[in-house]
């Protein structure tokens, strides 16, 4: 462990975690976990790995503020509004974590291309619905084609599916860069292709678990991911009560990191 870059890393993420938190990107919570995250990567002197982190943090968050005034009407639909919090956090990084924490006993191409493919996953989930929430033409969900309003899991529009291939992309390439800044990589194109195609397949399960698993509700305005209307309970109309929007998130990232496991052995 680089003392050094610890401290120093820890400085900066807590400063960059304070900005995020004064411009409502982040709650408490979320701040504590970026803090948490960051300081378990540079304890075991994976910077370059947490950047890749930060790279999807920051691009979704630019994204998301991009244009906010034309999706507002996602804001009375999806689970949660607002600033990230730390179960978010876990949600999408629980995966990559797991990842990352196995490379150092395990340490192999196999698991260097699990994690940015894990990445990517949530980075394709990220970009498709803040890049498909700009769609003029409403969602349909991914098994029946139904209409359903911007936000609902499981919808998808040509726009966000566009946005969601050009996220993974983006982490694909960028954790490529990264991490083959602390490793010798042998098989770099087939690392790609495999972390690209993994964060593609995790979008898509996403979208498949949220239609089909995903809790959903429905209040007077219509169908809604938010289990209250003010003081009022919604009703129920689908789904697991269990699984919410965080779970299934988690359950794609991890299958993001199978999905490109697999690819990358049968590359060889």
């Amino acid at each position: 462990m680089d003392l050094t870059q610890l401290i120093t890393g820890s400085i900066l993420s807590t400063l960059a975690g304070w900005i995020a938190y004064k411009r409502d990107a982040i709650s408490v919570t979320g701040f504590i976990a970026l803090v948490s995250i960051t300081v378990l990567f540079l304890c075991l002197s994976g910077w370059n790995w947490f950047l890749l982190l930060f790279f999807m943090f920051g691009s979704s968050s630019a994204l998301t503020r991009y244009r906010h005034g034309d999706k507002a009407d996602m804001d009375s639909v999806i689970a949660k509004t607002g600033p990230r919090d730390a179960q978010q956090a876990f949600a999408n990084f629980g995966a990559s974590i797991v990842c990352f924490l196995t490379y150092q006993f395990y340490p192999s191409e196999i698991v260097a291309a699990a994690y940015i493919g894990s990445v990517a996953g949530v980075n394709a989930d990220s970009w498709a619905s803040e890049i498909g929430g700009l769609s003029k033409k409403p969602p349909r969900m991914i098994t029946n084609f139904s209409i359903v309003p911007k936000g609902i899991s499981g919808g998808v529009t040509f726009l966000g599916t566009v946005g969601g291939i050009l996220g993974s992309a983006f982490i694909s390439i960028t954790g490529l860069y990264l991490i083959s800044l602390s490793i010798n990589l042998n098989h770099p194109g087939k690392i790609f292709i495999a972390a690209f195609s993994g964060g593609v397949l995790g979008l898509i399960t996403d979208s498949l678990i949220g239609d089909k698993f995903q809790i959903l509700f429905e209040n007077v305005k219509g169908y809604t991911e938010q289990a209250m209307d003010g003081a009022h309970q919604n009703k129920i109309i689908k789904g697991c009560k269990y699984i919410n929007n965080d779970l299934v998130n988690l359950i794609a990232a991890f299958f993001a990191c199978f999905c490109t496991s697999i690819i990358y052995i049968l590359l060889d």
